[in-house]
């Protein structure tokens, strides 16, 4: 919910501070890095833990979270930082998108998931709808408080993550396994196994819509 508060209207505020042409290259500089991270957040937590990623991702969330804050305050205004912190936003959600994903597929049994996936689809649905309604209300006038809030939120949110949530097990036996692996070595499997993914031709269609989709 936190990202659909504030990212509806960024184009807007970017169109404000930059010109339209300006807003529109952002706002595709931001999607188009959400995508690439999220085939890099796959194999991060493949080999680092889906909690690490997870928490890795929160709290850079509100890090980005707090210095647009600061970066919209009354006393200082600075629309560049708060691109950058919009960048570091969408590589966050991207990474935390894949490596939740990854972790209740793990912790979950074959005949749970149809009600895990139907919880999250209305959850899903009810935020976007609640978080641009408010959003809407106080994204003018209040930027600076609704920052104080998303900052708020994440930081909860980073703290129940650290003391609330396990790691999978699968997922710290795979961590263990590639424990030793230098940088050449990532980078040969990140290929390896994105070559396996790629030689999926209908899964590859299955992708490419879901991210006409959610784009």
């Amino acid at each position: 919910m936190k990202s659909n508060m504030i990212f509806p209207f960024m184009a807007i505020y970017y169109s404000a501070h930059f010109g339209v042409n300006t807003a529109g290259a952002f706002l595709l500089i931001n999607i188009m890095i959400g995508i690439v991270t999220s085939f890099l957040g796959g194999y991060l937590s493949d080999s680092y833990g889906r909690k690490r990623v997870i928490v890795l991702a929160e709290v850079l969330r509100f890090f980005a979270f707090f210095t647009m804050m600061v970066c919209n305050s009354p006393w200082f205004l600075s629309p560049t930082v708060t691109f950058y912190m919009m960048t570091i936003h969408s590589i966050c959600s991207a990474l935390s998108m894949v490596a939740t994903q990854a972790m209740l597929i793990e912790v979950s049994e074959p005949d749970e998931r149809k009600w895990m996936y139907s919880i999250m689809f209305w959850a899903s649905n009810l935020s976007i709808a609640i978080g641009s309604v408010l959003g809407g209300l106080l994204f003018k006038n209040y930027l600076f408080e609704l920052l104080i809030a998303l900052s708020a939120a994440s930081l909860v949110t980073c703290n129940l993550i650290i003391f609330f949530i396990k790691e999978s097990e699968e997922s710290f036996a795979v961590n263990q396994a590639n424990k030793g692996r230098n940088l050449k070595g990532h980078i040969i499997q990140l290929f390896t196994n994105y070559r396996n993914v790629f030689s999926d031709k209908v899964f590859m269609w299955y992708v490419f819509a879901g991210i006409l989709v959610i784009y």
